[in-house]
């Protein structure tokens, strides 16, 4: 199974997402994509981000949402509680328009330019994102005692920022950096972040990856052999998901709370006060299809 297909999988075990659709400009994804039974919206080459086609798709939507979630189409190992918690975070933050995720960045991957790293304040809101170790001191090396955050490849929007998004000019650090989400901040808007305590797989840990896939594939090659019906499906991938879980399990953290998934329910949040006015709104999430041929 490719990556598109696991991606998708994984999406569509979240909790808080009414509707999940692919949106791609690329034909080969497209059919890969509906081939496994993934909604798809074509959307434009002139998109030059994910927030852009993101905007795009819904825009072609037939229904409304009031929260999009962008998840990059190459993410099969993503979580559902993180897709839930960074729904969450924004519905209890109505002073933000965005939301997203962030991890402890392990040693190895500290100056590893692939490896979006992000500075928050003590409320949890995100001053900075960046390419290069931040924060960075006068020793020119990375502090093994400072908890250094690692920005995981997940955004979540209100859809009436979302629409404003692709009429911002492009800024200087966003330009600098090449990260979309720096037009955000650049702009004056607030971005809530979500605090993961989660065993992220490094982009130089391949070893480690192929072992969580292999975890998700023995699942579904057991169910696979009961007969290939909708329930032995259904099955195989509440499987894959339990095992996947026994090697890492995500914990939720809310600043300046923290909060375990599972323990507080979306109707405690909207009794909590500022999460009050977002509390019902539906969502959408989008999964990004990658702009070149389908992974096999």
């Amino acid at each position: 199974m490719g990556l598109q297909a696991r991606t998708w999988e994984r999406v569509m075990l979240a909790s808080s997402l009414d509707h999940v659709v692919v949106a791609t400009d690329d034909e080969k994804i497209a059919e890969c994509c509906r081939g496994f039974g993934a909604d798809v919206i074509m959307t434009s080459v002139s998109c030059q981000n994910g927030s852009e086609r993101c905007c795009e798709a819904l825009q072609k939507l037939e229904k409304c949402y009031d929260i999009v979630v962008n998840i990059q189409g190459d993410e099969p190992l993503i979580e559902p509680e993180i897709i839930d918690g960074v729904v969450m975070a924004l519905q209890r933050a109505p002073d933000a328009v965005f939301s997203t995720a962030v991890t402890a960045l392990k040693p190895e991957d500290a100056f590893d330019t692939n490896r979006v790293k992000c500075v928050v304040d003590n409320q949890g809101y995100a001053i900075y994102f960046s390419r290069g170790l931040i924060p960075f001191n006068k020793s020119g090396k990375a502090n093994p005692q400072f908890p250094y955050h690692l920005h995981l490849g997940i955004s979540c929007f209100d859809s009436k920022f979302l629409k404003i998004y692709p009429q911002l000019a492009p800024t200087p650090l966003q330009l600098e950096e090449d990260l979309e989400q720096l037009k955000v901040l650049e702009n004056g808007y607030r971005m809530k972040g979500l605090g993961c305590k989660h065993a992220c797989v490094g982009a130089t840990d391949r070893r480690r990856r192929l072992e969580l896939l292999s975890v998700l594939a023995s699942g579904e090659t057991r169910s696979a052999r009961l007969a290939g019906q909708e329930k032995t499906r259904t099955i195989g991938r509440q499987r894959a998901r339990s095992h996947t879980e026994e090697v890492e399990k995500p914990q939720i953290s809310f600043w300046p709370e923290l909060w375990r998934h599972g323990t507080r329910t979306r109707e405690d949040a909207a009794a909590s006060g500022q999460s009050r006015e977002r509390a019902s709104k539906r969502s959408a999430g989008l999964a990004i299809g990658l702009n070149g041929p389908p992974n096999a």
